[in-house]
């Protein structure tokens, strides 16, 4: 029993390396405008931020 859930342990840690081994595929960022929408005054912190 004890075996049997480590087997399936590993094949699927096995599976799910493999699936990761094609990687994700990145868009172009951004593709459109950004738009920060800040709550607090014009010329204060969130805008040196931004």
């Amino acid at each position: 029993m004890f075996l049997t859930r480590v087997f399936i342990a590993l094949l699927a840690a096995g599976l799910s390396g493999i699936v990761m081994l094609d990687g994700a595929g990145a868009q172009e960022y951004p593709s459109r405008t950004i738009t920060f929408v800040v709550s607090f005054p014009a010329g204060g912190l969130s805008d040196t931020v931004a």
